[in-house]
């Protein structure tokens, strides 16, 4: 969906404790539409304008 690795997205995930996925009977990881914006704002920051991930994670916390 987001064309990144799923351990970038997993990365993310122990990075931003704003991302809280469920997990599923498998062990899978399962996002809900909140958690699906919020990977995509960081897509949109990070590696299409270049911000840093640090400046991302405050870019992040300023949302709703």
């Amino acid at each position: 969906m987001f064309k990144v690795n799923v351990w970038t997205i997993r990365l993310w995930v122990d990075r931003f404790d704003i991302l809280q996925p469920f997990r599923g009977k498998t062990g899978d990881l399962l996002f809900n539409q909140t958690d699906v914006n919020r990977i995509g704002a960081i897509c949109r920051l990070a590696h299409r304008k270049g911000v840093k991930i640090k400046n991302v994670k405050q870019h992040l916390e300023s949302m709703p």
